[in-house]
C-alpha cells in the first residue's frame, strides 16, 4: 500500500497538519495518493463507464471529496488512509455507473417526440452529471462575472490567486502549479477545487442575505 514505504512519522505529521487546515500539507498528502486514486478507479470501473468517464476525473473528484470529509477521518496506523482513499473511489465509481445506466435505460425507454406544427422530432437531451471540479462553470451560468470577481476578491489569497491563474487567466494545472511552486498539476487541481468550494460558500451566502 501507498503508505507502507512512507515514513510513518512523515505521514502522521502530514495528516495532523492537513486535517488542521495547513493548504501545503494537504498538497503533499494527496500528490502522494493521487496515483493510488487513479489505479483504484481504472480496477474498479467498467468499460461501459470508462466510454463516458475519463478515469483521472473519476480519481480527482474522489480525491476532492475525501478532502471535504477529511477533518472527519480517524487515522488508525499504517493502510488506513490508503482504504479511506480507495474506499471513496469505489463510492465514486458506483454513483457515476448508476447514473449512467439511469441515463442508458431513460433513453432507450424514450421515444422521438413530434412537436406540433413541424416535422422535426425532438429527444431528451442527456445532461452530463456535475462533478465537484465544474463548481465555478456552473455558477457562471446564474451569476454575472462582475459578481464572481468581486467575490473572488473577498477571498484569502490561499483561495482567490488559484482562482485567477486558472479560470479567469485561463492558465493549466501544471502552470498554476509552477506559479503557486506545488508539486504537481493534481497538486494545482487540488487547490482549485479547494478554492472553488470557498467561492460558492461566499456566493451563497450573498443570496442568503
Amino acid at each position: 500500500m501507498a503508505e507502507a514505504s512512507d515514513d510513518l512519522t512523515q505521514t502522521i505529521s502530514l495528516i495532523r497538519k492537513a486535517k488542521e487546515g495547513d493548504a501545503a500539507a494537504v498538497d503533499r498528502l494527496f500528490d502522494r495518493y493521487s496515483r493510488v486514486a487513479v489505479e483504484c478507479a481504472r480496477r474498479l470501473a467498467g468499460e461501459a463507464l470508462k466510454k463516458k468517464e475519463q478515469v483521472e476525473d473519476l480519481a480527482q473528484s474522489a480525491l476532492a471529496e475525501v478532502w471535504r470529509d477529511f477533518r472527519k477521518f480517524d487515522y488508525r496506523g499504517i493502510g488506513s488512509l490508503d482504504r479511506f482513499v480507495r474506499e471513496v473511489v469505489k463510492h465514486k465509481v458506483m454513483k457515476k455507473a448508476e447514473y449512467w445506466g439511469a441515463q442508458c435505460r431513460e433513453a432507450a425507454l424514450e421515444r422521438p417526440m413530434r412537436t406540433a406544427g413541424d416535422d422535426s422530432t425532438e429527444t431528451k437531451r442527456v445532461e452530463p452529471p456535475v462533478d465537484p471540479l465544474t463548481t465555478t462553470q456552473v455558477v457562471t451560468r446564474h451569476e454575472t462575472q462582475d459578481r464572481i470577481r468581486g467575490a473572488i476578491d473577498r477571498l484569502p489569497d490561499e483561495h482567490a490567486i488559484p482562482l485567477r491563474l486558472f479560470d479567469i487567466e485561463g492558465l493549466s494545472h501544471k502552470e498554476v502549479a509552477e506559479k503557486l511552486s506545488l508539486p504537481s498539476a493534481d497538486a494545482a487541481r487540488m487547490r482549485v477545487q479547494r478554492a472553488r468550494d470557498a467561492l460558492r460558500k461566499v456566493l451563497e451566502g450573498d443570496k442568503g442575505g
